[in-house]
């Protein structure tokens, strides 16, 4: 099969998709649409929305980044959904920048759809308006002479594509004329993004059936979790030692480990997953991804760069279904948290204990690389949100003080990166790093575009044989408020994981041979609390769900996404365990979506806690630059590191290494047929970028200091601190 070329294609202002898009797949044949590319008019997915008319007191979304008006002058709309936005339609879903709060407008000042209403009819017929007097009188000048094209372009696409296609099928040949006997090509169109019931054809050249219908995780892909990709863990539980995270199933895949990976990577997640996604009325991803997808140190047993390819194979995916992305920086040299989503198992290394201020010194350098490449032109726009560290355990671990300085002097590096101001890279993520919300209001004030993130989750706490629709009014309550608050305190406020999950039944949901709360046996954190109930037969057992209870679960989910506003579920999959079945069902957005307890239209959730929905002023974003007395409440180093003291007495690093590594670009390629005939080989190609955005910033990396003794940076907080250097 013929392999596409590429050559370079600038990018131009004022795209009419407004999208960027880095990565085109162009065909020689001029009348295929580009794979990549909405159609004319359509409208920009963002953040956690929905298609639709705002009324007063509707949320609005306020993640979704550079292309729109930004933050500062309104508040974006949460009303369009995805799938919605592969639609050919005269829409353009950015919020007008004079807009009040309770009514918002396209960019063309075309007021967006009420809730409820239906997008897929009425939208249609706003689309296709019949033309004035005046203009039929024009239109009819044309008739005649328009009546040969609209048979070329009609009639004669529709027996290549339709009628001859059915009639070799029935004959039982293909790509050839069954009268001639010759081997004569087909016209063909391959549609990319359509409407409901649409035959979208993807890139490895098989096609899937479309249906139309905010945000969710993609979990235990590029950063594996035993409780996600069980049956990757249960095949080397005889290994010793037994794999409980992805430290250890390295070690445990030993020689074959790439091959190994490589499989899970291409059939964990795919590009009919990101489909799926967008026909779920899902807009947003967010990506975890570990610090490996750069460069691994002597000792660590992770592999470089593999996952990277399969992060820009996820970029273009995004491109083409309309989706944003939140890369999620998910597992740091040390480990921010000791739990085994982030790469290991044990303890924290990472702002504590004798290496932690090197191994966030490391992790900078890291968020410097991830900063330069999303900022890209080519790429800022779909990589919208940067979660520059997942769930540091600020509390009780690091502290505060450590972690507000290492947040500024990252913010500081992703704005060298990107420049400042609307338009100029991916908004900072904050993790909340387990302090309440409360305790970030008017931190870094007159940063530029930055939003905190919570994860708030029922299942790890003391636990309950209340069933689900016991928390719907919980989620309104318990969360509802405290969003709304931070949106006004503090700015821009996510939810970056939430579950439908109400105890910690599931298979290895926390960890392997760790036990579980709910049946009384959990081994973790001091835990002595009483049985509850087999997980089973109570939680688990989703195949013999009944409707209420599968209502329920939706009821309570809904009431999240309401609650929570701006938010991703954690996660999209849950693959199937050995015994054949997804044994942590509460946990699969996939899942819920296909059995029911999930809902077909996330815009249905909007009113579940309408009493307590943000309807106030968000808190701005300002202009980046940081006053010195703010500064001088984070320095960096920061003036202590807990369980090890003085950062001056501590290993440290010294920017010394060079090259520089940085992150490289990707370019799809189309294979297959359809009906026998060979998808066509493009002539063109696109620029997919350096990997680094700003040419001024040259800073070596940093690496150990000539003469100095550094200890392993896995070692453990509890360490005795070497000689100073």
């Amino acid at each position: 099969m013929a392999e596409q070329s590429y050559t370079a294609v600038p990018r131009t202002e004022g795209d009419i998709s407004e999208l960027n898009f880095a990565v085109r797949e162009v065909f020689s044949d001029p009348h295929l649409p580009d794979p990549l590319e909405l159609p004319p008019g359509a409208a920009r997915p963002r953040f956690l929305g929905q298609e639709g008319k705002a009324e007063a007191g509707i949320r609005d979304s306020y993640a979704s980044s550079s292309y729109s008006t930004g933050y500062r002058s309104h508040v974006p709309s949460e009303d369009a959904g995805s799938a919605y936005a592969l639609n050919a339609h005269p829409y353009t879903d950015d919020p007008d920048a004079s807009s009040r709060l309770s009514q918002y407008h396209d960019g063309d000042g075309v007021q967006m759809r009420n809730m409820g209403e239906s997008r897929d009819l009425d939208g249609k017929r706003a689309a296709y308006v019949p033309p004035t007097k005046a203009r039929r009188a024009r239109w009819a000048l044309f008739i005649s002479g328009g009546l040969i094209l609209l048979i070329l372009a009609v009639i004669i696409p529709i027996y290549f594509t339709v009628i001859k296609p059915k009639a070799q099928k029935t004959t039982g040949t293909s790509g050839s004329d069954s009268g001639s006997g010759g081997n004569q090509a087909s016209s063909f169109s391959l549609a990319t993004s359509g409407t409901d019931g649409s035959d979208v054809f993807l890139s490895d050249g098989t096609s899937m059936k479309y249906t139309n219908n905010y945000g969710v995780n993609l979990g235990g892909w590029l950063v594996t979790e035993p409780f996600i990709s069980p049956a990757l863990y249960q095949k080397f539980s005889s290994s010793k030692p037994k794999p409980i995270d992805e430290w250890t199933l390295m070690q445990a895949m030993g020689d074959k480990k790439e091959e190994l990976m490589k499989e899970h990577y291409e059939t964990f997640i795919t590009e009919k997953d990101f489909a799926e996604i967008a026909a779920a009325g899902l807009n947003f991803l967010r990506i975890p991804i570990g610090y490996w997808v750069i460069e691994v140190w002597d000792g660590e047993p992770f592999i470089p760069n593999l996952s990277w390819t399969y992060f820009l194979k996820a970029v273009g995916w995004a491109r083409k279904y309309g989706l944003r992305i939140n890369l999620d920086f998910h597992a740091v040299p040390g480990s921010q948290n000791s739990w085994n989503h982030s790469g290991k198992l044990g303890t924290i290394n990472w702002l504590l204990g004798p290496m932690g201020i090197a191994n966030a010194q490391r992790t900078l350098d890291y968020i410097r690389i991830l900063a330069e490449f999303a900022s890209q032109d080519q790429y800022k726009d779909i990589i919208s949100i940067f979660g520059i560290i997942n769930e540091p355990r600020g509390s009780p671990a690091i502290g505060k003080d450590a972690l507000s300085s290492f947040y500024l002097a990252a913010y500081d590096i992703v704005r060298t990166a990107s420049g400042t101001g609307e338009g100029k890279g991916p908004w900072v993520s904050f993790h909340d790093g387990f302090f309440p919300r409360s305790q970030w209001v008017g931190f870094l004030p007159n940063a530029d575009r930055i939003q905190l993130d919570d994860h708030p989750y029922l299942a790890f706490g003391d636990q309950s044989n209340a069933g689900p629709g016991t928390y719907v009014q919980t989620a309104c309550d318990s969360w509802a408020d405290a969003v709304a608050t931070s949106m006004s305190e503090f700015g821009v406020t996510q939810v970056g994981e939430w579950s439908v999950g109400h105890t910690d039944c599931g298979l290895y949901l926390n960890g392997v041979d760790q036990g579980i709360r709910y049946e009384g046996d959990y081994v973790m954190d001091n835990w002595s609390g009483p049985k509850i109930g087999d997980c089973d037969k109570d939680i688990t057992n989703w195949e013999s769900w009944s409707s209420s209870r599968k209502t329920d679960y939706q009821n309570f989910a809904m009431a999240q996404m309401d609650a929570f506003q701006n938010w991703f579920f954690w996660t999209w999959k849950i693959g199937n365990s050995t015994a054949g079945r997804v044994e942590t069902p509460n946990w699969s957005y996939q899942l819920g979506y296909e059995q029911g307890w999930l809902p077909k239209d996330p815009r249905k959730a909007d009113g579940k806690c309408s009493q307590k929905k943000f309807s106030g002023t968000i808190a701005q974003s300002g202009s980046g630059k940081i006053a010195n007395n703010v500064r001088a409440q984070y320095p960096w180093p920061p003036a202590s590191i807990n369980s090890a003291g003085d950062p001056a007495t501590l290993p440290q690093y010294t920017p010394t290494g060079t090259p520089i590594p940085s992150l490289s670009g990707w370019a799809p390629t189309i294979t297959g047929s359809i009906s026998g005939t060979a998808v066509p080989s493009p002539t063109a190609s696109i620029n997919v970028g350096s990997g680094w955005k700003n040419s001024d910033d040259k800073t070596p990396m940093m690496k150990e200091k000539a003469g100095c003794s550094y200890l392993d940076p896995w070692v453990g907080p509890t360490a005795a601190v070497p000689d100073s250097c």
